[in-house]
């Protein structure tokens, strides 16, 4: 477009156009088509270069002092102008608006026409709009990014319908979902079995997905054993120990009533009794001749008397190795109880503990793993249990101003807690509670 403007100044120039200040001229009414001009001082307010007003001198044409009485000049001027004006508009069309303006000190951005996000082919993001401003294109929908000014689909996302390796049923159940009669287990779907599938027919069992099965009890004569329902034999368990054991003073008197029907309690505990008294007094040959199934045999208390009954910790041990012998040359099957616990307190209200009696639990456990033989730890449990009571709680428990015998109420307590030893160490008694077996 500079040219166009050179090249109209070159073929002024020899017209010898000048400009007298000092004298007026003829408006010749001379004008040329070029639109979208600002009027930089020679173009008028309707886009058109105005010659009027201003003295030519050219080939042909009349000098200042002469214009307006040639005819023939003026219609010169005008054929030149009216080419100039032809080529202006020709290129002017051809270059199109934006460089429609002349180059005289104006600012071009004044006419730049900005892009659009269409044109520049984008659907997302910000953009520089080609004059110096930003396109605002907008943002991308769910699961998708912006790349290059186009919207991608992000990949993988939950709920994109697909089931990626990253992915499973747990943290997109949408996409990974298991199928009828599945569940989610471990981030893995997984067909819970039932009880019928296990060969199940009682007690209690993993779904192998996560739940407890529960697949019913058995008859009240029988014994649910590996999840089979089996007819038991008639057992009898001898009790075997001290006034703790009784079931005048101690937990015995409560005991068969955690067992089905064909189990027999015979109670042959005695009052005062050490694990040495016991035996010296005949009391242990009466038990031997009941031949019981199952000895339960707890002694401790009375070991500690400094008299005749007295033990030391090795005699203790070698007395009970000696209960197991001879239980098992019956033959019957010897089964060991830790002392219960004595309730005395320190002045903060806790029980004694360690006590004297804690010596004697631990000598009989490590008798009991040295021989085999099955411990039910009545001494820790019954800590265990009593310890958070207060004192007039617990003495609710026992019989007025006692700390080492039980009522009923302490029988049911104690029962309860070798119930749960059984069925802790799995022992060969589990089958024949009663609890177990409506489960």
């Amino acid at each position: 477009m500079k040219r166009l403007y050179i090249l109209i100044l070159i073929v002024l120039i020899p017209w010898g156009i000048e400009c007298n200040s000092t004298k007026s001229t003829p408006d010749l009414g001379i004008s040329m088509d070029l639109p979208d001009a600002k009027d930089a001082g020679i173009v008028s307010d309707m886009g058109k270069y105005d010659l009027g007003k201003r003295d030519l001198e050219s080939e042909g044409v009349a000098g200042t002092k002469d214009i307006g009485k040639s005819e023939t000049d003026i219609t010169k001027a005008l054929d030149v102008f009216e080419q100039l004006g032809e080529t202006a508009t020709d290129t002017i069309q051809d270059n199109g608006p934006q460089d429609s303006f002349i180059d005289s000190g104006v600012d071009e951005g004044v006419n730049c026409i900005p892009d659009s996000c269409k044109s520049l082919n984008k659907e997302c993001g910000t953009w520089p709009d080609g004059c110096g401003g930003q396109l605002d294109c907008g943002q991308c929908g769910l699961h998708q990014v912006c790349k290059k000014g186009k919207c991608q689909t992000q990949q993988p996302y939950c709920g994109d319908g697909i089931c990626q390796a990253e992915e499973d049923c747990a943290s997109c159940p949408e996409d990974c979902g298991c199928k009828n009669g599945e569940v989610c287990y471990q981030s893995k779907c997984c067909k819970p079995k039932n009880c019928q599938d296990l060969g199940m027919e009682c007690g209690q069992a993993s779904d192998e997905c996560g739940r407890l099965l529960d697949c019913g009890g058995c008859d009240p004569d029988e014994s649910c054993e590996q999840g089979k329902c089996k007819v038991v034999k008639h057992i009898t368990i001898v009790l075997v120990g001290d006034s703790t054991v009784t079931d005048k003073e101690g937990w015995g008197g409560a005991f068969d009533e955690h067992f089905i029907s064909k189990v027999t309690t015979i109670n042959k505990a005695s009052s005062g009794k050490s694990s040495r008294s016991y035996i010296d007094r005949g009391y242990w040959a009466k038990a031997k001749a009941v031949k019981g199934d199952y000895y339960l045999i707890q002694f401790g208390h009375n070991d500690e008397h400094r008299d005749y009954r007295h033990t030391t910790i090795e005699e203790y041990k070698d007395f009970l190795r000696r209960y197991i012998d001879e239980t098992r040359d019956i033959p019957a099957k010897p089964i060991l109880v830790t002392p219960t616990i004595v309730t005395y307190r320190k002045k903060d209200g806790r029980i004694y503990y360690p006590q004297s009696l804690t010596e004697r639990a631990e000598a009989m456990a490590e008798v009991a793993a040295e021989k085999g033989c099955e411990l039910l730890d009545l001494h820790y449990r019954s800590y265990k249990y009593f310890d958070p009571l207060t004192p007039e709680e617990t003495a609710t428990y026992q019989p007025p101003g006692d700390h080492v015998h039980w009522n009923s109420k302490g029988a049911s307590v104690l029962c309860n807690l070798l119930e749960d030893e059984i069925i802790r160490i799995d022992s060969e008694l589990k089958p024949y509670l009663l609890h177990s077996n409506q489960e």
